[in-house]
């Protein structure tokens, strides 16, 4: 056995407790369980100074099989990846995404029994959204939570299975709760799980969460949405006249810190075909669906912009929300703003944690490296269409 198999067998064994445990034995018949799971993440990272998640436990449920996902190209190895590579496929990830979110389970609502507004931030994954909300939430009029995870689903039965059961491992609900009613972690997950048995809709807790914001205005950012037309369509379904954020960055920017965030373990899909889809089909859809509505609803802000002209860019944000410009915008790492839980779990980006202040080499992401692959077609022209020119 190597003396990477024996490092990742010995945390395997320490976090279960399970001195006997073998290489081959599985997580969960050995009766894993999410804080078990919680813990070997953590453990993993201490380890390899890397970002992993919850999920992976789900692709690699013994240590074997997350040996070989160490030891594989996805995880700056020289091993086989754990799946096949593939060209980038919008249209069959177009198909898939209308098939798992279909647009028939939108609750219509009349007009006058829409909630009242919130602003969205719509972004593909890896585009400095943590950053924003994390900007924004210093703000005394916003109250801006890390990803709530609601648009994507009717109900919270539904939410919860398409969430695996948990071990999604997203908290942003959990922080907004803990934050609003101020309550415990377990008062929170009491709570929830009573919002889960009664299987309340989406759109009622969007209404519990603006009554104990209000007046706050809730922001909501939650870059999974922009992927799916039906959570987009539920912005306009459900609010009155809602805002919106569109944070673009640079493609391959974005494809790059996709791929060391290592989110192959949460879609369990090759990393760079992944990103770029998720990137082209996220910015397809804002403006496909949204982009007909005026400046007035509507404002795009490049991420560039945001860690190279901080200022420059709240003022301009300020002026879009109707809200008085503080300074308070600009420094996301000072006060309470739901970035970690009492158990120690962290709310959004896991990088943006490893920082103090606003990160102005980020920007510097914006430009074709050597090692960058091949962009597609749509890709090139939508990147061009924002003012990115070294595709």
């Amino acid at each position: 056995m190597s003396a990477l198999e024996e490092d990742v067998l010995a945390l395997w064994r320490e976090v279960l407790e399970l001195p006997e445990f073998g290489f081959d034995d599985n997580f969960f018949e050995a009766g894993g369980t999410h804080e078990q799971g919680f813990r070997l993440i953590s453990r993993l990272e201490q380890r390899f100074n890397k970002v992993y998640h919850l999920s992976w436990i789900l692709a690699a449920p013994t240590p074997r099989e997350q040996t070989r996902w160490l030891q594989s190209v996805w995880m700056e190895g020289d091993g086989e990846p754990p799946f096949p590579e593939e060209e980038p496929d919008p249209d069959a990830w177009r198909k898939q995404f209308q098939s798992a979110f279909p647009i028939q389970s939108i609750k219509q609502v009349a007009p006058s029994d829409r909630l009242s507004r919130v602003c969205f931030i719509h972004s593909p994954g890896r585009s400095g959204s943590t950053l924003l909300r994390t900007m924004l939430a210093g703000h005394p009029d916003l109250f801006a939570p890390p990803e709530l995870e609601l648009l994507l689903f009717p109900d919270m039965q539904t939410r919860y299975h398409g969430l695996l059961q948990g071990w999604a491992d997203l908290h942003g609900l959990n922080a907004a709760v803990t934050s609003l009613w101020n309550c415990s972690e377990e008062e929170t997950n009491r709570l929830i799980q009573q919002w889960h048995d009664e299987n309340l809709s989406t759109f009622e807790i969007f209404r519990l969460l603006q009554e104990r914001a209000r007046p706050r205005l809730l922001v909501d950012k939650t870059p999974s949405s922009a992927a799916v037309e039906a959570a987009l369509l539920r912005c306009e379904a459900w609010f009155t006249e809602p805002l919106y954020i569109h944070l673009v960055r640079h493609p391959l920017a974005s494809i790059r810190s996709w791929k060391s965030s290592h989110f192959e373990q949460v879609l369990h899909a090759p990393p760079r075909s992944a990103a770029e889809v998720n990137w082209l089909l996220s910015h397809q859809n804002v403006l496909n669906l949204l982009g007909h509505l005026g400046e007035d609803r509507l404002i795009q802000i490049r991420y560039e912009d945001l860690v190279t002209e901080p200022e420059k860019t709240m003022r301009r944000l300020a002026r879009f929300l109707q809200i008085e410009y503080q300074d308070s915008l600009l420094d996301p790492y000072t006060g309470d703003r739901m970035t970690k839980y009492s158990s120690g779990r962290i709310g959004g980006d896991k990088k943006f944690h490893l920082r103090r202040s606003i990160d102005r080499s980020g920007a510097d992401g914006a430009r074709r490296l050597p090692e960058d692959g091949k962009l597609l077609p749509e890709t090139v022209g939508l990147a061009r269409s924002f003012g990115y020119t070294d595709l």
